[in-house]
This record gives structure tokens, sequence and C-alpha cells, in this order.
């Protein structure tokens, strides 16, 4: 009977041992694979709770994914199997080698999404890495209760270690926008030209810099350089006194930061390409989108200029209450009452052409 017992002992131990391995190998494929998407998903969002948040009610299967719904099934599990947690264990053991067998062929196929390795999501990854292994130390007793808990709060754990790592990030970055404040107001000799709406932000950009390129030493944001930090690192690493033009580009969210762009950039030259709805739900309301993108206006100085489009309903009321050195363009000559400063005429658009081509003309 003793020996029947400790034999009975033995198999059930190797047993055990011999799931948590497999389990755990399974478990970390696939943990690795939900970092890294939510890294990635943080990063494109800019690390702003706003955007994430505004995403999440669009796509709510972000956070309350099928992997949660099976996990919180498990949590609810576990207080009814108590008598016999070997059974309970099992489930969950098949739960993670279903989980981690979908990762790995995600893998196979490629379709596993990586953030872009930046300093600040080498930091990010990390503190989060670190961590994660830290807890699965320190709970490895109970091992696959603390795997399903886990499951469920590995988005608020996440955003967690964001809020961590943003601590030095914001002494970082106050320093290098006051350090690229400085630069630029050494530049005497430097036009910096702003362009900011709700559409046709990057196209303005490379057209202008297309035309003042071609007879003066011009300098333009690089493509998806549109935010506070961005202009700022662009200012401190390839700007210097050669470069008569800075074309712009100045990115919006919310109230307050183009204004914060433009007390880095100091713009000569304010260009409002248009207005509609775009991220309506982070700015809250119309009027705070029309606010938003006015303030790159009231950043000019009292000699500076600024340009308006004269098609877009909202750009035409800003035009109408701006009393600095302003034009306005369009498609036609006038523009209600208004005589447009700059229009395009001889529009043609060919049968196979992708765009159609336009010639323009100024008012004297």
């Amino acid at each position: 009977m003793a020996i029947n017992y400790i034999n009975h002992c033995i198999e059930t131990r190797t047993y055990f041992f011999a799931l948590l391995g497999i389990t755990l190998l399974f478990w970390f494929i696939h943990f690795v694979r939900r970092t890294m998407f939510f890294l990635y998903f943080w990063q494109i969002k800019e690390y702003r709770t706003d955007r994430f948040i505004e995403e999440v009610k669009r796509r709510k299967k972000i956070v309350f994914s099928k992997f949660s719904f099976l996990a919180l099934l498990a949590f609810l599990l576990y207080f009814v199997s108590t008598q016999d947690s070997s059974i309970w264990i099992s489930i969950v053991a098949l739960l993670y080698a279903i989980f981690g067998t979908y990762s790995i062929f995600l893998l196979l196929r490629r379709k596993w999404t990586f953030p872009r390795f930046t300093k600040k999501m080498l930091l990010f990854l990390l503190l989060t890495l670190g961590l994660e292994f830290f807890l699965l130390w320190r709970f490895s007793s109970n091992f696959f209760l603390f795997i399903v808990v886990f499951e469920l709060l590995l988005p608020v754990f996440i955003f967690l270690c964001l809020q961590i790592i943003q601590i030095p990030v914001i002494f970082a970055k106050r320093r290098i926008i006051n350090k690229a404040k400085a630069k630029i107001k050494k530049l005497s000799g430097l036009t910096t030209i702003g362009i900011t709406g709700s559409y046709g932000k990057t196209s303005t950009k490379e057209i202008l810099f297309a035309l003042l390129s071609q007879k003066n030493e011009t300098i333009k944001t690089n493509v998806h350089v549109n935010t506070e930090m961005g202009v700022a690192q662009t200012v401190l690493k390839f700007l210097d006194k050669k470069y008569k033009f800075f074309v712009c580009e100045m990115a919006a969210y919310k109230k307050g930061e183009v204004k914060a762009i433009s007390n880095i950039v100091q713009p000569k030259i304010g260009i409002l390409t248009g207005i509609n709805k775009q991220h309506l739900a982070l700015f809250g309301s119309q009027d705070n989108i029309i606010q938003a993108k006015y303030e790159l206006i009231e950043a000019l100085p009292k000699d500076g200029l600024a340009v308006f489009n004269g098609d877009n309903k909202y750009c035409l009321e800003l035009y109408k209450k701006t009393n600095k050195p302003k034009m306005i363009y369009g498609l036609q000559e006038k523009i209600g009452s208004i005589n447009s400063d700059i229009w395009a005429e001889n529009i043609k658009i060919e049968k196979d052409a992708k765009i159609g081509r336009a010639s323009c003309r100024e008012r004297v």
C-alpha cells in the first residue's frame, strides 16, 4: 500500500511538472506576442491615453479580446473547482496550449506585430518584460492562477508600465524642447512656414518644399513628424544657419498643441489647409477643432502672413476675422464677394491620369 501510494505521488508530481513546463512554454510565446502588440499599439497612438481610449471605443476587442473572455471563464471556473484543482489546472494548460499554438501559427505566417524599437520603446519593453517576469517569479507558487489573472489585467499592466517610463521622458522632453527654442532664436535669417489643418498638411508641405528648394536652401519636417517632440528633434538634428526656409507641418489632437509647436519654431507664415470633423472625439467639439487650428495664425507676428483655403467654410470664416496680413486661395477667382489672391485656372484632367494638371497665377 505504501509503495503504491509513493508511486502514485511520484507519477502525480511528474505529471504536474511536465504540465507546468509545457504550459510555461506556450504561455511565454503567447504573452510575448500580446505584449508586442500592445507596445506597438501604444506607439502608433503616440503613447497618448486619449488616442488609445478613442480607438478602444471603436474597436473594443483590442482590450476585450477572445483571450480575455476565455481567461475570465477559467478564472470563474477556479472558484467552483476547488475540490479537484488538477482538473482546473488541466483546463488552463489546454487553454494556453491553444493560445500558444495560435501564436506560433501567426509567427510562421509573419503576422506578429512589432513596435519600432526607438530608445523610448526599448525602455518601455525592458520595463514591461522585467516586471512581468518579476511577478511571475513572485507568484510562481500559484502559476496557473497567476497567468489567468495576468491575462485579464495585461492591458492595465502595460498602461501602468507606460506611466512609469513617462516620468523621466517628461523631463527629457522639456529639455529637448527648450534647446530647440533656443536654437531657433539664434537663426535670425530663417523663415519658418507653419502648415496645419484637418487635411492636406503633408501634400501642401511637399509641394511648397519642392517649389522653395529650387532656389533656396530649404528644409522640411519628415514624414509623420508633426508633433511638438518630433518638430523639436528635427530642429536640433537638422536645422542650421544655411537654411533660409523651414516648412513645418503641425498636427493636433487637442487645443494647445499647435500653439506649443508654434512656440518652438516661431512661424512667420502660417497656412491653414482646411478644417473638418477629423478627430472630433478627441477635440470634443467642432469649435475646439477650429480654435486649435487657428492657434497657428494667432502665433504669427504682426508682420507675418496668414494664408487660408477659401474653399473651406471654416477657413473662410477665420480669414474674415483675421486682422493680420493675409491671403486667400481657392479654385475660383472670386470666393463670394472676396477676390482670391491665388486661384487655379485651365484645370485639365486627363483620361488615364491619377491627378489633374493646373496652372496658377497670383493677383498683383
